[in-house]
């Protein structure tokens, strides 16, 4: 066997060039946190009704997040959606902390505009349109600075003080509580 120095890089696009439609998270793999690369693909639909593919993210996730996009932010989400994880990773219907990147990614597609260079997007989104707070938001903010990320977007109730320490002058992070200032960073 031989070991794997960097396994977040398995799961994110290579090279530098930004795409529309991919967003990036942070979620725990056991005892260790990874980066990870989801991307949406959001089209005019040209049927009886929209559809939905989902390879490795919950169905229910993917319903509840475009359900609260359209009821909190006002967004149309009457197109044809496609997301899937970078790697072939599955996620759990559990994990929470991916929804805010799959909301980015799909806003990233519908505005046919990358997300912001080298930004991370970890949150749960609520049905209230709320970003509500996730397990180990601190491990979770310093793998996205070790990796250069230079906005970490996170719920506000994550937010403390001592994730400063670990980022440098350029890395900031962005603590959110609603869908809405997502929405407006993303315009």
């Amino acid at each position: 066997m031989i070991s794997v120095e960097n396994p977040s890089r398995l799961f994110l696009s290579g090279g530098d060039e930004r795409y529309e439609g991919s967003a990036v998270t942070v979620i725990k793999d056991g005892a260790r946190n990874l980066l990870i690369e989801i991307q949406a693909l959001v089209t005019e639909f040209e049927g009886e009704k929209p559809i939905r593919n989902c390879i490795g993210v919950s169905y229910s996730r993917l319903a509840l997040i475009t359900a609260v996009l359209k009821k909190h932010g006002g967004i149309s989400t009457h197109y044809d959606i496609n997301i899937s994880l970078v790697g072939g990773l599955k996620m759990a219907d559990t994990e929470t902390s991916t929804d805010l990147a799959v909301m980015a990614a799909l806003l990233s597609s519908i505005n046919s505009r990358p997300t912001p260079e080298d930004s991370v997007f970890i949150g749960e989104v609520a049905l209230t349109g709320e970003i509500r707070q996730v397990q180990g938001g601190v491990a979770r903010v310093k793998e996205a600075a070790k990796h250069g990320k230079k906005q970490i977007y996170i719920p506000k109730a994550n937010y403390h003080s001592s994730m400063q320490k670990d980022l440098n002058p350029d890395q900031k992070i962005i603590p959110v509580a609603k869908i809405r200032e997502v929405i407006e960073a993303l315009k």
